[in-house]
């Protein structure tokens, strides 16, 4: 006797959304981060934990949307050195993508090591009937969600 396996419909599995956090230092250039007293850039993303996107190869990935970026500082930079280094992330940045995708196991690998953080949608979105309307049972409603997280999350630390 086989056991039977019941596969859910996506639109009843409830969407998961969590934060993680990219160190991008590598992607900027040693003088330029230097010039600016800047020893660390940081970059934050939310996805859906249960949603799995297969983009031309069997291997599933995360959609991820760009939330906001951050730095640290040298301990002896200034305020105004502190100030025009956020105007050249601002310059920098710009050109990024908002949404990118990668492997579910290698986002998977930042989450042992602590750096994605769970995601109260309930918190940022006030909404009374926020499980029933944003179910994911259809794309608009889904992006919509997407949306209103990466506004709240621009503007409100996850607290790292």
């Amino acid at each position: 006797m086989s056991a039977a396996r019941t596969l859910r419909p996506v639109r009843d599995i409830p969407m998961d959304w969590r934060i993680v956090r990219f160190d991008d230092t590598r992607y900027y250039g040693e003088d330029w981060l230097k010039e600016r007293k800047i020893t660390r850039c940081l970059s934050y993303y939310i996805y859906d934990k249960n949603r799995h996107v297969h983009l031309c190869e069997i291997t599933p990935s995360y959609e991820l949307w760009k939330v906001s970026f951050d730095f640290e500082s040298a301990e002896d930079a200034t305020d105004e050195e502190r100030e025009t280094a956020w105007g050249d992330m601002l310059d920098a940045e710009n050109g990024d993508e908002d949404v990118t995708y990668m492997h579910v196991s290698t986002v998977d690998r930042f989450e042992e090591k602590g750096d994605v953080r769970s995601c109260n949608a309930k918190g940022a979105i006030a909404d009374e009937d926020l499980d029933d309307k944003y179910r994911g049972k259809d794309e608009p409603a889904y992006h919509q969600t997407a949306d209103e997280l990466r506004e709240h999350y621009s503007g409100n630390s996850p607290g790292w």
